[in-house]
């Protein structure tokens, strides 16, 4: 986990929100692009398709990312002390 001290959270908050935005806009023309793309006739099972997609890119950015190493890492950490 990367932790950096600022002495304001304006900056995190602002991050976050340009975040969400650019996210959001994404997600939101998601579903007319793939519309435009295969038509009413496949379009319930395309966006199946780009849902399982996003699930599967939820679980695997936690291995790419690193974070669950770190879980992993500081779990055994964490029961090193504690015992």
């Amino acid at each position: 986990m990367l932790m950096i001290d600022q002495g304001s959270y304006g900056v995190f908050v602002t991050a976050g929100v340009l975040q969400g935005v650019v996210n959001g806009m994404a997600v939101a023309q998601g579903p007319a692009i793939i519309y435009e793309a295969v038509g009413l006739d496949v379009y319930p099972h395309a966006m199946g398709l780009v849902n399982v997609m996003y699930g599967v890119g939820d679980v695997m950015i936690n291995i790419f990312g690193g974070e669950s190493l770190f879980v992993c890492v500081f779990r055994q950490y964490l029961t090193r002390e504690l015992i």
